[in-house]
């Protein structure tokens, strides 16, 4: 009986002696791999696959283009997140410590290394996961581990270094069954950012032959899909996308994959396209894909734009855009395809409307946002100089108007703006009266709310206050003006001045009252001319109205330049930037016609010579060759008609320019320093402001270092690099300027009556780290990191600093925060930390510590030669300088 009721005593005092975390006996491994899986790392797992799940759930995915493989989700995402993450990396952190030798402390470093990449800490994350391929070669990590290093690369933007550590990967092949899904999905995302499609789908399929789950199949078929789709390999996309459907996958993707078989269309099919046509309007009845309105006719769009219906295409794309209500891309692609539309037809101005509010609507990381832009950019200048030509053009007709006609066109402009104004008055005094009726009825006939501010939720159009409020802002001029609803209204608004009637004048309210012929103007460059002012009628509210038109010679002589700019402008865009021979003929026959002798006359012989050969009219083409050389034999134009290369007016001048400064540069290297200074006047005077002066001051200023001062040297460069900053020589000016304040201040820093050798470097701008060195390595480093990334998060959130932890070869366990932009704001930083007591309240620390700032080339320094202890002193002296300079 004594036996049997000592036995739980005996295995009580048995399982006390067996949980040491360090003593490698079975019994031992045994104990610390079943508590530090079940107690803490099991727990800790847990917070992980939660912070991860709502990570992901952030990620928005954007059908208009390829999604992602793999779902990041955002910033603010993982911000929020850090909680459990920082809870999460507790467990596992106490599973290192407590069960060491227990068979979970690699999945607990790997853990911890996953938990860094979550919180978007790459680098901290790098560095454990290469801790582990060092401590665990061969390990069942391994290879997870390199893929995570190139995930992390992935975050940091370095794209290559992520394609070079995943290349290698790949070499392998030899991977356990869980890591091939995870490695190959990888290794297609780093594809599809390097643009390798094929690369991708060839790997995305070996992806599927991995453990995945079930959304990670739907994700990767339906990327396949898209894939494929886009190579026209449509019996594969068919299948990817079948695939979708049956795994019965969320609503997004089954909307999607659906409407993406309904592109597979056969185009030469009519019975394939009405049969695809009714899809879409069954889909449109369905009140569920209400969100999904803008894709449907979208894509209806499409269709009729395959079939040549444009105008069917146009209102279907309208609708799209119309009905859109939560993927901006949608909207925009909708607007672009109208804006296509318009330029296809060469209705450029309809065309540009619709470019301009699909830039307004992409979003600008949209793929082809860039070119999108340029487009519209082009277009918008075409307009603009359009408009500075019809304007014109105008201006000029009215002026060769009678006396009595143009006094008739004048009343008709007043009669329609004094209409205009009483009608936006009595629109003003409608939209008052509802103004204060909505808010002295807000008030009897809603329930009573909160005051503004208040917090509690309650519904806006509970709130009187803000109902108020609201109705003042949108009814009101501040908001949306008075801008009339209309079709195009950006074009509308840049052009409303450009009306003939606006730009006769305007305002019939902008009355003169001077009564002198002429009046002083100011110039934009700040001096005074004389204009004449213009007196047709007599009254001056009506001449106000014929101010831009050209009555005089002066006048007409300027809005003829701006016509004939223009009309340039227009003859070269339409060929060059457009493509489109028949416009830039048109242009340039108007420029031949109205100014047959101008500025312009050999590039417009050039553009109708290029434009009539493109139509293939060899008759009018070779005319306006032959006048072009005849005319203007040493025109560049009439050499490129010849095919001949054109004649540079400056390359013979910077021929000598180069002989003279070959000349200058033998002359110092040749000492010559006398020679150099008379060679460098010689130049300024002949070539000033030339692209080689840069390199021949600094010439002359090295001269001035070998024959004068110090003094004379450090001004002689300091006007280089403020002359010539960001050219060869004012870097190199600067550098020298840099290496004489340092050897100055290695000077002051040895000070002059000893003849000993720095042995850091001193500069302080530069990278700076913050460093905490503790004589005990059995400290909690995890909780150490927590802590200090806790005090970060407080004090300097903005500055994007991370914590490290490093053992030194000289027994030292090093705390490292990193980094500063220079030596006073890691100092400040340090300041900081002493000023809360923060080693004391946070960091209970009880053993010795060493505390310094420390640049990031005397870091590794310090590492290398073991020498921790010893840049203290180092560092009291340097803070001790930076004191006195202050």
């Amino acid at each position: 009986m004594l036996i049997k009721r000592n036995i739980p005593l005996a295995t009580l005092i048995l399982l006390v002696f067996a949980c040491s975390p360090t003593k490698e006996k079975w019994l031992n491994k045994k104990f610390h791999s079943l508590t530090g899986h079940y107690n803490v790392y099991f727990n800790g797992e847990q917070k992980l696959l939660d912070a991860i799940k709502q990570i992901e759930v952030s990620h928005l995915d954007d059908y208009t283009q390829n999604i992602d493989v793999i779902q990041i989700g955002t910033p603010e995402a993982a911000k929020s997140a850090g909680n459990i993450l920082d809870e999460a990396l507790k467990k596992f952190s106490t599973t290192i410590q407590l069960h060491q030798v227990g068979s979970y402390t690699d999945d607990a470093y790997f853990a911890i290394a996953k938990t860094r990449y979550y919180k978007q800490d790459y680098y901290t994350a790098i560095e454990t996961f290469q801790f582990i391929l060092g401590k665990y070669k061969n390990g069942p990590f391994t290879n997870a581990s390199t893929c995570w290093i190139a995930k992390c690369y992935l975050g940091l933007n370095k794209v290559q270094e992520a394609e070079a550590i995943m290349g290698q990967l790949l070499l392998v092949k030899n991977y356990h069954k869980k890591d091939i899904g995870f490695i190959y999905a990888n290794a297609a995302d780093i594809d599809l950012k390097t643009n390798k499609p094929g690369k991708a789908i060839e790997h995305l399929t070996l992806a599927l032959k991995g453990k995945l789950t079930k959304d990670q199949k739907i994700r990767y078929h339906y990327i396949l899909g898209q894939l494929n789709f886009e190579q026209k390999k449509n019996p594969q996309a068919t299948y990817h996308f079948n695939k979708v459907i049956k795994f019965v996958p969320p609503y997004d993707y089954a909307f999607n994959a659906t409407l993406a078989l309904l592109k597979l269309y056969d185009l030469k099919d009519p019975k394939s396209v009405a049969k695809v046509k009714r899809s879409l309007r069954k889909m449109a009845r369905d009140e569920k894909n209400l969100d999904y309105y803008d894709q449907i006719w979208f894509e209806m769009g499409k269709i009729n734009m395959a079939i040549n219906k444009e105008e069917e295409a146009i209102l279907n794309f309208k609708k799209a855009a119309n009905l859109s209500t939560k993927n901006r891309n949608q909207k925009g692609l909708a607007f672009h395809e109208i804006a296509k539309i318009y330029f296809n037809k060469k209705d450029y101005k309809n065309s540009q409307a619709y470019y301009d509010s699909t830039i307004l609507t992409l979003d600008p990381k949209f793929k082809d946002y860039k070119e999108i832009k340029n487009t519209k950019t082009t277009l918008g200048d075409l307009i603009s100089n359009l408009v500075a030509f019809e304007t014109q053009d105008s201006l000029q007709k009215l002026a060769l108007l009678s006396k009595d006609e143009l006094g008739r066109r004048i009343d008709s402009w007043i009669a329609a703006f004094t209409k205009k104004k009483l009608q936006e008055e009595k629109e003003a005094k409608k939209r008052a009266k509802v103004q204060a009726s909505v808010a002295g009825n807000a008030s009897n006939f809603l329930p009573a709310a909160p005051a503004v501010g208040s917090g509690t939720g309650e519904w806006y159009f509970y709130n009187s206050s803000l109902m108020s409020s609201g109705a003042a802002e949108f009814f009101s001029n501040k908001k949306w003006g008075q801008r009339k609803n209309e079709d195009y209204w950006r074009i509308a608004a840049k052009e409303k001045n450009q009306e003939v009637a606006d730009t006769t004048g305007v305002s019939a309210q902008k009355n003169t009252n001077t009564p002198e012929d002429k009046k002083e103007t100011k110039k934009e460059d700040g001096s005074s001319e004389n204009i004449e002012t213009i007196n047709i009628t007599g009254n001056k509210e009506k001449d106000a109205w014929v101010k831009n038109v050209p009555f005089t010679s002066a006048s007409l002589e300027k809005s003829n330049a701006k016509m004939l700019d223009a009309l340039h402008n227009l003859n070269v865009m339409y060929y060059d930037n457009l493509h489109n021979p028949e416009e830039s003929i048109k242009y340039g026959e108007k420029i031949q016609t109205k100014f047959p002798f101008g500025e312009y006359e050999d590039a417009t012989f050039y553009y109708l010579f290029k434009a009539y050969s493109d139509l293939k009219n060899n008759l009018k083409a070779e005319n306006n060759k032959q006048k072009l050389i005849s005319q203007f034999p040493t025109s560049n134009y009439a050499l490129l008609a010849q095919n001949k290369k054109p004649v540079n007016a400056e390359a013979e001048s910077n021929k000598q320019l180069k002989e003279a400064y070959v000349s200058i540069y033998e002359s110092f290297k040749n000492g010559d320093c006398k020679t150099v200074v008379e060679k460098k006047e010689f130049l300024d005077k002949n070539w000033p402001q030339n692209g080689l002066k840069p390199k021949y001051d600094l010439l002359e200023a090295l001269c001035i270092g070998k024959t004068q001062d110090r003094t004379a040297f450090e001004k002689a460069l300091s006007n280089i690099v403020a002359l010539h900053k960001g050219t060869e020589a004012g870097n190199t000016a600067e550098e020298y300027l840099t290496a004489l304040k340092k050897e100055a201040k290695k000077a002051a820093f040895i000070g002059k009556d000893t003849n000993s050798e720095l042995q850091f470097d001193i500069e302080t701008e530069t990278s700076f780290y913050y460093v905490l060195a503790i004589k005990n390595t059995g400290i909690d480093v995890n909780e150490m990191n927590l802590q200090i990334n806790a005090y970060n998060e407080s004090y300097m959130a903005d500055n994007g600093l991370r914590v490290n932890a490093y053992m030194s070869n000289e027994g030292f366990q090093l705390f490292v925060v990193r980094e500063f932009a220079n030596f006073k704001q890691a100092n400040d930083y340090l300041n900081g930390l002493k000023l809360t007591d923060f080693k004391n309240k946070k960091l209970n620390l009880k053993d010795p510590y060493i505390e310094y700032v420390i640049s990031g080339i005397n870091f590794k320094k310090v590492l290398k030669d073991k020498k921790v202890a010893e840049f203290e002193s180092f560092f009291k002296k340097q803070l001790q300088q930076t004191q006195q300079i202050k």
